[in-house]
């Protein structure tokens, strides 16, 4: 039987949060951060304000992460996915749809703050 000592287990937790988290927060505010902040002001002067519009830009948000990344990855798309690889990806958009319409109905109470 092998036992780990706990310095061991906070070498992987220190480790694991330089090579995983640091990057995440990272990609969030250099990439994620400026392009939904640019495709919110495109949506605002294109559209009047609405409840939509927080689900819509996280979802175009996410879904243009995901076609950056498959381009940059696989070159481009020569056959349809397998469905697991079609779940994921809609999951990964119904993920920003859903962070973009709670940061707008829960964190900056908008466009109700405005009226």
């Amino acid at each position: 039987m092998v036992q780990a000592a706990p310095q061991a287990a906070f070498g992987v937790l220190i480790l694991g949060t330089i090579y995983t988290a640091l990057p995440a927060v990272l990609i969030a505010f250099v990439i994620t951060a400026p392009l939904g902040c640019a495709i919110g002001i495109s949506m605002l002067k294109l559209f009047e304000p609405g409840p939509w519009q927080g689900a819509a830009n996280g979802a175009i948000t996410a879904a243009a992460i995901v076609v950056v990344l498959v381009l940059l990855t696989e070159g481009a798309l020569t056959e349809v996915p397998d469905p697991g690889t079609i779940i994921f990806v809609l999951a990964l958009i119904g993920i920003g749809a859903g962070s973009g319409w709670l940061a707008q109905r829960k964190c900056i109470n908008w466009p109700e703050a405005d009226a």
